[in-house]
């Protein structure tokens, strides 16, 4: 597997090196390891207090609710599936090495390794139930799991031609940032991808263990369109940036989905589209950022 000879440190950005049996990697006396076949690349000993607190309550949140468990609502069955189906469209077929940052259920590889016969993948997560059930779920050589934080990316500069963050940036505190690492880890060319919430109204619950305001299911951000472009242009990346609002709530509330399931993705989409443009009140922003050669500016 290529996307192994680019490991790197996730936080010194040292190569790494790997070991004869391909059990751990190394560089500047530090050692990663694997377990299970999962690679454990977790910035923890060299970690804040801060960032260690957030790599725990991912590592909680997988373990409380189970992203391998189908949920028996087909209103929200049909909208994972085309949600999913969205995001495989905008990965172009010239596409060979793919990056799924906060992989949840792998369904990303899943359909690659399927589909892709060209293609290797790597599902990555913080949490190790999510990255353990990954591996198991799509045991394949062009499948590489990682458990390891996207804003410390075990990965050398210009590795991939499509990185996916989906349901991810809203969780982030800090998104240019965000945006800088996954752009720092994408080839020139290369396409980053990404879903969230739209316009979503953040709610707050006040925790009974640290009686602080709590946003509910940790979203930070309430993202749209001009929020995307700020982020952008904080971060000083250079790509050519692309947004639509999709998934059309109140055909959600009228259980839409008991038609359009069966309809083709175009028709599906065409149908959404049309709400969309009457009457409004779209789910989820789709964004995509072509990462812009440096030659080319």
């Amino acid at each position: 597997m290529e996307l192994l000879g680019k490991l790197q440190c996730p936080v010194t950005g040292v190569p790494l090196h790997l070991s004869p049996d391909g059990t751990h990697a190394e560089a500047d006396q530090v050692r990663y390891s694997t377990v299970d076949g999962v690679w454990q690349l977790l910035p923890n000993e060299f970690a804040s207090h801060r960032i260690t607190n957030y790599f725990e309550h991912y590592e909680t949140d997988a373990e409380v609710f189970d992203y391998f468990e189908s949920s028996g609502n087909q209103a929200t069955l049909h909208e994972h599936r085309r949600l999913q189906e969205t995001i495989i469209r905008e990965i172009p077929g010239q596409a060979t090495s793919i990056l799924d940052v906060g992989c949840g259920n792998a369904w990303l590889a899943a359909s690659i390794i399927q589909n892709r016969k060209r293609s290797e993948i790597c599902s990555m997560d913080l949490s190790s139930a999510n990255t353990q059930n990954a591996k198991k779920r799509v045991h394949d050589e062009r499948h590489l799991v990682i458990r390891g934080d996207a804003q410390h990316l075990p990965f050398q500069d210009n590795t991939f031609d499509v990185i996916v963050a989906s349901e991810v940036l809203e969780h982030i505190e800090e998104v240019a940032k965000f945006l800088q690492e996954l752009f720092r880890a994408l080839k020139p060319g290369g396409r980053l991808i990404l879903t969230t919430p739209y316009n979503e109204v953040i709610q707050y619950s006040l925790c009974i263990h640290c009686n602080q305001k709590t946003p509910l299911h940790a979203h930070l951000h309430s993202v749209n369109e001009k929020f995307i472009q700020d982020q952008v242009q904080e971060s000083g990346i250079h790509g050519k940036v692309s947004t639509q609002a999709f998934l059309n709530k109140l055909l959600v509330m009228l259980k839409g989905h008991v038609v359009l399931k069966y309809l083709p993705y175009l028709l599906w989409k065409g149908a959404d589209l049309l709400a969309n443009k009457v009457i409004g009140h779209q789910s989820r922003l789709l964004v995509t950022i072509d990462k812009i050669p440096r030659e080319s500016f």
